[in-house]
């Protein structure tokens, strides 16, 4: 079911990347999202839709920094620090008082954004974050309260986002 919203009581912002403007065009009706760039996935440059076998293979420098526990950018392409920096900018742009005035604030955006903004407020080494799994499709609330932002994912939902870093025995 489509949700309206009263415009002046809530925004959305959405990656301009097409997959995430059609999830706000099911979810929202008559809305149109205020398009940001921050919040874009992570560009994987010449690794863009390689599996992490072929990144090895094909980029073993970049294996080899993972496996210290590096953050070496993707080649031609963003690290995780780089992605986490645009996040963090948005997100300094949601403290701006007028928006926080706001009754909500719908944001869309992409599976590893979400991981370095859940890695952050989670307090989780940078090295891990990947292994978040993150749900398609489904709602994540983060609350602003004394000027932080906060989760707001039961327990349910966060234990199954942490499910890699459950041990293998």
């Amino acid at each position: 079911v489509k949700q309206k919203i009263d415009k002046d009581r809530s925004i959305i912002f959405s990656s301009p990347m097409k997959r995430c403007i059609e999830t706000v065009n099911e979810l929202f009706l008559n809305n149109e999202p205020l398009l940001d760039n921050r919040l874009l996935e992570f560009n994987y440059g010449l690794a863009e839709g390689l599996s992490y076998i072929d990144i090895s293979k094909k980029f073993p420098k970049i294996k080899e920094s993972w496996d210290l526990g590096e953050d070496p950018p993707f080649p031609n392409g963003e690290s995780t620090q780089d992605v986490f920096l645009r996040l963090n900018s948005f997100m300094n742009y949601l403290k701006n008082e007028t928006l926080l005035e706001k009754d909500n604030i719908f944001v869309v955006t992409h599976n590893g954004v979400i991981r370095c903004l859940l890695g952050n407020l989670l307090n989780i080494e940078k090295k891990h974050w990947h292994r978040l799994e993150i749900p398609f499709g489904e709602p994540l609330e983060i609350l602003f309260l004394n000027g932080n932002f906060h989760s707001n994912i039961s327990r349910n939902k966060l234990s199954n986002i942490m499910k890699g870093f459950e041990l293998k025995a």
